[in-house]
């Protein structure tokens, strides 16, 4: 009997000592942990066109006012009473009453 006649054989002692080859690693996402992260994010503000409306009329407002204080005008956008009522209006929904 030749040892070297097939790959198989031709790997002799040394190939039985090491075993079987080493499973393949398992199947990830190929997409970096940030791409998925902005998938998520995008699955989030789709399913929510609220999000997106404030956002949108946040930014309106600090671009036409240029405020010194960014944070402070973002407190009072934030809490104005009316801003949720206007967001429904603007979905298309009757607001709710208080």
């Amino acid at each position: 009997m030749q040892l070297w006649a097939t790959p198989r054989r031709a790997r002799g002692v040394a190939g039985l000592l090491r075993g079987p080859p080493a499973p393949p690693p398992p199947v990830t996402d190929p997409r970096p942990p940030q791409a998925m992260l902005c998938l998520s994010s995008q699955r989030y503000l789709r399913a929510r066109p609220s999000v997106r409306l404030l956002l949108r009329g946040f930014l309106r407002e600090l671009l036409l006012q240029r405020p010194d204080d960014v944070l402070e005008f973002a407190a009072a956008y934030f809490t104005q009473p009316e801003l949720p009522g206007q967001i429904q209006e603007e979905l298309g929904r009757p607001r709710a009453v208080p």
